[in-house]
């Protein structure tokens, strides 16, 4: 019978003591997940489950999403991790929530892969789109249009430590201040097949502003966008930037221009910076 008992209790301990490691974890909005996971696939919601499944995964895991969400808070993310659309996923800002925010914010230095998103409706003082603070950050074939930031950075704002954007379209967002569509600080980047188009800021860097950073850019195209100072297409300041095969032309400055491109608008720099422009033969 103690022989008998010792097994019982034996089995009914593992039993318990394995069921812990199988342990749901409740990411809201009917959305249940075994605890430890590593990939997830998320439908069209609020984007509860989605900062919860964010939260929740594992480091370095992937989170994918389908169809439309209307978020009512920022995405955070503050560790390693992919964020996926499936189908050109949309993230938008739920206009009845009365709180500004941007879409996606990215904290730490972490490393962070944003893919085939489609990011509209961001409203904050700065990166009303993405908002990134540091770590080494992929933004690849995303759509981020129709964002509004105060300061600066209607799309992206990034001080990310290393940043490369590729097959990304980044149009008509604005600023009320710099950089209607980027605004980098103290960054490596890196920006290929990239549409910087259409973006208006109030003072200057209608596509690009950037500030102490190395960028270089091949095959981009920086067209209509607006400032009303000159440096409309791209402004730098203390940074160096490499363009290869680049069309930086037709950007306007507002005041002045009237809807007639001049060449003052498309790039200006400053003493401190270095630009370097390469057209390969061919292309």
């Amino acid at each position: 019978m103690t022989r008998k008992f010792l097994i019982t209790a034996m089995l009914i301990t593992f039993i318990f003591a394995g069921s812990s490691f199988a342990a749901d974890v409740d990411l809201g909005e009917g959305w249940h997940v075994r605890d430890g996971f590593d990939k997830i696939l998320i439908t069209s919601s609020d984007g509860t489950a989605i900062q919860n499944a964010v939260d929740y995964i594992k480091d370095g895991g992937t989170v994918e999403l389908s169809g439309e969400f209307n978020l009512k808070k920022n995405i955070s993310i503050n560790k390693n991790l992919t964020l996926k659309g499936v189908d050109n996923a949309l993230l938008s800002r739920d206009e009845k929530v009365s709180a500004t925010f941007c879409i996606v914010k990215c904290e730490g230095n972490n490393d962070i892969t944003l893919e085939n998103l489609t990011i509209i409706g961001g409203f904050k003082t700065k990166g009303a789109g993405i908002n990134i603070s540091g770590g080494s950050i992929k933004i690849i074939s995303c759509d981020i249009h129709d964002n509004f930031a105060w300061l600066g950075g209607g799309a992206i704002c990034s001080f990310a430590e290393t940043l490369i954007l590729k097959s990304c379209d980044i149009h008509d967002n604005r600023s009320a201040a710099l950089g209607g569509g980027l605004v980098i600080g103290s960054s490596k980047v890196t920006i290929t097949d990239c549409s910087i188009t259409k973006n208006t800021a109030a003072m200057t860097g209608g596509g690009l502003l950037a500030r102490s950073s190395d960028i270089t850019m091949e095959n981009c195209k920086i067209t209509e966008n607006r400032s009303t100072f000159a440096g409309t297409g791209v402004k730098l300041m203390g940074t160096e930037l490499k363009t290869i095969n680049c069309d930086i032309s037709d950007n306007f400055i507002m005041s002045r221009d009237q809807g007639i491109p001049n060449p003052e608008a498309n790039i200006s720099y400053d003493d401190n910076s270095i630009y370097e422009e390469v057209k390969q033969e061919g292309k």
